[in-house]
């Protein structure tokens, strides 16, 4: 289902209910989110480990999120009558440390970095510097994380034990990586590449209704949860 919307449409789609939700504190909309997410990406074909590996780690954040709210919310009352104040912040603030990883990965995991780049590329004013930079950007990511290791490694085979962020590894990584970006420009150089030339591309990217649509319905379906929740049934 996510798979066949185009990127740039599905991005859209999504970041708007993400800033929607940036200014709804509603516990009932956070929950209802969090399930539609899990259930779209489920039918959409990614697979459960991919889902819910990822989730483990978000949940401990949520975990230390509710701890927060619960020890340190404000001593004033509100109208909140079904809850204690402090178990509906602590709530609050786990059900939003999840709902925003979730509908991130939503876009992460049906859509391939390519095809987000041609579109930007193909369907936006934005300079081909730009777009080629940012998919520049995603292919020296494995390369530093090789880097990394590579160093992690050395490191080790001296004797020498570091911590995962020291800045005797740090430093070696982050030098190497602007040696390669340094390579990876002259290439582009070499091979004629000019940012103010309009270029043609081997890729067809057509648009369909389901993609103009996607970003109508998604939104309207935030809007609609809100007030389902908040006003309908008055939930916190």
């Amino acid at each position: 289902m996510l798979y066949k919307i185009n990127p740039l449409f599905k991005f859209t789609g999504l970041i708007i209910p993400i800033i929607i939700l940036a200014f709804t504190y509603n516990v009932s909309v956070n929950i209802a989110l969090i399930i539609i997410s899990i259930l779209l990406l489920l039918i959409s074909g990614v697979p459960s480990k991919n889902i819910f590996k990822p989730l483990i780690w978000i949940f401990i954040i949520a975990i230390s999120m509710f701890i927060t709210g619960y020890k340190f919310t404000s001593s004033t009352q509100t109208d909140i009558v079904v809850l204690d104040n402090r178990i509906w912040n602590g709530m609050n603030l786990a059900s939003r440390a999840i709902c925003f990883p979730i509908m991130g990965m939503c876009f992460v995991l049906t859509t391939k970095h390519m095809d987000f780049i041609k579109s930007l590329e193909m369907l936006t004013p934005l300079s081909t510097k730009f777009v080629y930079g940012f998919f520049a950007a995603f292919q020296m990511m494995p390369v530093i994380n090789e880097e990394y290791k590579k160093k992690k490694l050395a490191f080790k085979a001296l004797g020498i034990n570091v911590l995962p962020f020291s800045p005797r590894l740090i430093a070696p990584v982050l030098s190497k990586t602007v040696l390669h970006s340094e390579v990876l420009a002259g290439a582009m150089e070499s091979r004629g590449f000019n940012p103010d030339v309009k270029r043609t591309s081997y890729v067809d990217i057509n648009i369909t209704i389901k993609d103009k649509l996607f970003p109508v319905v998604t939104t309207l379906g935030m809007i609609g949860i809100i007030m389902i929740f908040k006003y309908v049934f008055n939930l916190i």
